[in-house]
């Protein structure tokens, strides 16, 4: 590889380290580390056909990627006879899938989905070919049920594919299953079906509380989640969920693969898989939740901080996002702020309380806002320090004289007095406030524009270190020239 080529590598190194550290608008965790899984990046590893069928192509992961459908067929209280579902290449395939056995089932179905719903939806609803119609949404983002019941009851003579949605992109509001299957009864409508795309929330939400009705029991067919979310991983993934019941109305034998094909893809991201068996192996259940719950303690003190600030934010019960009035562009590309008619933050399990601190939210100076704090606190009370250390440091001499036996309590303090010129507090006061600012400022410097991970930690707190150092010792020479020539 050319030299020019081996900069370029490591160009976009550099560019996708600043770009990872700084965003708080995208529903995507960094917190993850699969190193132990980088050897398995040499092997061509295709999930090609059902998971749940075996295949001439040995080289898969479908062991893990079955059991990582069974992992959320749980958490979504699936029936455990039947069920179904595979790894996808993101939420939208996953919805893609759900819509797709829908239309399969009911050809002649009218789709209803919200205003608030993902923008791939519509865009699947095409490809599909199938009639649909929006509904309006609350201010919460959540749809709007009144709206959608007389919409259905416009068109009752059609079957209804309703999709649902867990967590809207922008407000991450969640549509109530419970509430979509009340009014399908109350209208008597028999064909229908309900899929929920959870791409966001669906990881965490049967750890919400009070819970919002959204999985299989509550009315819902098949529901979709996005991997790279919540969980965290380095490429997308996704998980659709569904029953086995309606999966084998369309499962197609293939014979030179010796299996059946019932996914959308065909050749399919084995690794995927394997990355989010892995996450699952470790966390477990009460990782689910543990992540969850630091989530939300961040969301509720960004929504605290930021109306402290005169910002009016606030967040959908549960929801790990933080809504606020439209972001100045500034803002918004400093920090990737998702924006449309309002900005947001979505508290990832990697975002801090300090990365929440440092958000120049509506025009706020976040480096005034964190740095003259401490700054004005080392100015004030480093002096307090001197003036207590140079009293105990007399004190000190004062008793170990006299019981060391080598000075009377008398000639001590006559010494003391004999010697004594004010202007040297006056010197030793002044120094240590200069010291103080000089410390404080470089250092405040140094770890607010750092950029990159540990290594790049590392390096800020050394040039913080040495710059300190040799701004101290100027500014030592320079004070005694004045203040003591």
């Amino acid at each position: 590889m050319k030299p020019v080529d081996i900069q370029k590598l490591k160009d976009l190194k550099s560019k996708l380290q600043t770009a990872r550290d700084s965003f708080l608008g995208y529903p995507v965790s960094k917190d993850f580390d699969f190193s132990e899984l980088y050897e398995f990046l040499k092997y061509p590893i295709n999930n090609l056909g059902d998971p749940f069928e075996d295949s001439t192509y040995k080289v898969h992961t479908h062991d893990m990627e079955k059991e990582v459908v069974d992992f959320f067929a749980e958490l979504f209280r699936a029936n455990p006879k039947d069920y179904w579902g595979y790894v996808t290449n993101g939420g939208s395939e996953s919805n893609l899938y759900g819509l797709y056995i829908a239309r399969e089932l009911y050809p002649n179905a009218m789709v209803y989905f919200s205003e608030s719903t993902h923008y791939s939806v519509k865009k699947n609803i095409h490809l599909l070919n199938i009639p649909s119609i929006t509904i309006r949404a609350q201010e919460n983002g959540e749809i709007d049920y009144q709206d959608l019941e007389n919409t259905l009851q416009f068109n009752r003579h059609k079957p209804a594919i309703i999709l649902t949605t867990f967590g809207t992109t922008m407000k991450e509001a969640k549509d109530d299953v419970s509430k979509v299957k009340g009014i399908l009864k109350k209208l008597a409508i028999q064909d229908h079906y309900i899929h929920c795309d959870a791409a966001l929330s669906g990881c965490y939400g049967s750890f919400i509380e009070p819970r919002t009705p959204y999985d299989f029991e509550d009315g819902a067919d098949s529901i979709s989640i996005s991997g790279h979310k919540f969980v965290g991983s380095p490429f997308p993934s996704g998980v659709i969920v569904t029953k086995r019941s309606l999966k084998d109305r369309i499962s197609k034998g293939i014979s030179y693969i010796g299996g059946y094909d019932t996914t959308i893809t065909g050749s399919r991201n084995g690794h995927s898989p394997l990355f989010l068996w892995y996450a699952i192996k470790k966390l477990g259940i009460e990782g689910f939740k543990k992540r969850y719950l630091h989530c939300e303690e961040t969301a509720n003190y960004c929504v605290n901080k930021l109306k402290e600030l005169g910002i009016d934010a606030w967040r959908n019960k549960g929801a790990i996002t933080v809504v606020f009035p439209k972001a100045p562009d500034l803002v918004k590309e400093k920090w990737q702020l998702a924006t449309e008619d309002v900005s947001h933050v979505i508290c990832m399990p990697n975002v801090t309380k300090e990365q929440i601190d440092a958000l120049d939210v509506m025009g706020i100076n976040s480096a005034s806002y964190l740095i003259l704090p401490k700054i004005v606190a080392c100015v004030i009370f480093n002096p307090v320090l001197i003036i207590f250390s140079i009293f105990l440091g007399l004190f000190g001499g004062y008793i170990a004289g006299d019981l060391a036996g080598m000075i009377s309590h008398h000639d001590f303090v006559e010494g003391l007095q004999m010697s004594f010129d004010s202007f040297y507090i006056i010197y030793a006061i002044t120094k240590t406030i200069v010291f103080a600012f000089l410390i404080t400022s470089i250092s405040s410097y140094y770890g607010y524009y750092v950029k990159g991970g540990a290594l790049d930690v590392g390096r800020a707190s050394t040039l913080a270190v040495v710059n300190s150092s040799i701004a101290l010792i100027i500014s030592n020479y320079l004070l005694t020239e004045i203040m003591l020539s």
